[in-house]
């Protein structure tokens, strides 16, 4: 991996084995998407773009001659992605380099936590500019009026009508429920007359996990069917450090990664707004 171009830093191994160490720990803690998305690849850095695929609805014949054509499920738009390239980048002074304890490694951590926190803005958001759909933003994901969580049963209402809203529209498989970090609290109450926690009744229902994000907004969550057939995530150049150079005695790194989501089948999502 030349384009790194680590040799040209001056760091020890071990001063590199510890900022490495300390990114990826980061990014573990910080990412919401990677834990239910399925993840593809790293398909390699040199990898620019990948397709996505719309296929034709699923309509099965039942007949004698087995015959129809017109059962068949066939790909009826194919559009090609680019891989957006997310990254943020640290300086190191001259003198920290010299000490040779821990050089760098809480600017790496700064830099790696805010990655990861934009990488879920692409998966949850998209990326306009490059023309990259989230699972808020794809056309055609379902929108349902979100209730009052404060009050009664809301919350395991509304995720109970997402739930058969999906699957009434086809959607099968593990489901994923993401809150907001303020409908995350409200969660955490005790039900009236049943002794148990609006968040335990709510995660009986999601087989794929509940999580919270603070990069979806507020009083907001998103129901989704995670198979990899309705959407997945593509990783060319997982998280890393490389090395840009140097400038007035100081040293300048990059943490970055290239990543897409593709959201395939945008009517297995409900958004809850």
């Amino acid at each position: 991996m030349r384009y790194l171009m680590r040799d040209g830093a001056p760091l020890t191994d071990s001063q590199w084995g510890q900022i490495d160490a300390a990114v990826v720990q980061k990014a573990k803690e910080t990412l919401v998407g990677r834990r239910f998305l399925t993840l593809v690849g790293p398909v390699g850095a040199s990898t620019q773009n990948v397709h996505l695929d719309t296929l034709s609805d699923n309509h099965p014949a039942a007949d004698f001659w087995g015959d129809n054509d017109e059962s068949q499920i066939r790909v009826k738009d194919r559009r090609f992605v680019n891989l957006a390239a997310i990254y943020s980048d640290f300086r190191m002074s001259w003198r920290d380099v010299e000490n040779e304890r821990g050089a760098g490694v809480q600017a790496a951590i700064d830099a790696a936590m805010a990655v990861a926190r934009r990488e879920d803005d692409v998966v949850f958001h998209g990326l306009k500019e490059m023309d990259i759909d989230g699972v808020f933003t794809a056309e055609g994901v379902n929108r349902l009026k979100i209730g009052d969580w404060n009050k009664g049963e809301a919350p395991l209402q509304d995720v109970v009508k997402a739930i058969e809203v999906l699957v009434g529209g086809g959607a099968s498989g593990q489901r994923a429920l993401v809150v907001s970090s303020d409908l995350w609290g409200k969660l955490h109450r005790i039900q009236a007359g049943t002794g148990i926690m609006e968040v335990d009744r709510v995660r009986s229902l999601v087989n794929g996990g509940l999580f919270s994000s603070t990069r979806i907004g507020e009083n907001k969550a998103v129901l989704l069917y995670t198979d990899p057939h309705n959407i997945d995530l593509v990783v060319g150049q997982d998280l890393t450090t490389a090395y840009l150079g140097n400038e007035q005695l100081d040293h300048i790194f990059r943490v970055f990664e290239t990543v897409v989501p593709r959201v395939k089948r945008p009517r297995a999502i409900a958004v809850l707004e």
